[in-house]
């Protein structure tokens, strides 16, 4: 399935570096794992993804290993 990630969404949800200091560092990572799979989307128009979609309706990214929330993600 392909999908578009929302950057306005992502971008809200993604915590401040104040917030981030105040984190793990495998926290930290996984917010960076996010912003990739942004750049990705937006630079490839979308992503192949499996159909991995949780009952709160967030999907799952293998080749990032991260889920995004309902609202960061459409599918195209």
């Amino acid at each position: 399935m392909k999908i578009e990630i929302l950057y306005k969404k992502v971008l809200e949800n993604i915590s401040s570096e104040e917030e981030l200091l105040g984190t793990s560092t495998l926290e930290s990572i996984y917010e960076i794992r996010k912003l990739k799979a942004l750049a990705h989307s937006l630079a490839e128009g979308g992503l192949f993804v499996d159909a991995q979609i949780n009952e709160h309706g967030q999907i799952f990214i293998d080749k990032y290993e991260i889920w995004l929330n309902s609202n960061e993600w459409i599918r195209v």
